[in-house]
């Protein structure tokens, strides 16, 4: 994102230039930091010059732009599946011990 931030601010100098980027199948652009959303809200923004100067070079080049919602969205479901796997993991070792301790009373 940062150089995004930076493009935004060179739109007059880039309006003119053509895209150095003739052989780009997909550009991907991730959020530099997860900070608050107040501060950072209009800074994820890209010109749509910025944009034309990025991709026009390429025909069919694809944009994506991950937002901070996405990356925390991963973060979650990622932690979810561990704890999910955790807690299954201790569910299947109790579950070993119930059965051995059923074992011993018969």
């Amino acid at each position: 994102m940062m150089i995004v931030q930076l493009l935004n601010k060179s739109v007059d100098l880039m309006s003119y230039q053509p895209s150095p980027f003739v052989n780009l199948k997909s550009l991907k652009i991730h959020p530099v930091r997860e900070l608050s959303e107040v501060r950072e809200h209009n800074r994820g923004k890209m010109y749509a010059e910025v944009k034309s100067y990025l991709l026009d070079g390429s025909t069919g080049a694809t944009l994506i732009m991950v937002s901070r919602e996405d990356i925390r969205a991963i973060k979650n479901t990622k932690f979810a599946q561990e704890f999910v796997s955790e807690l299954w993991e201790m569910l299947e070792q109790e579950k070993a011990r119930i059965e051995a301790k059923m074992t011993k009373t018969r």
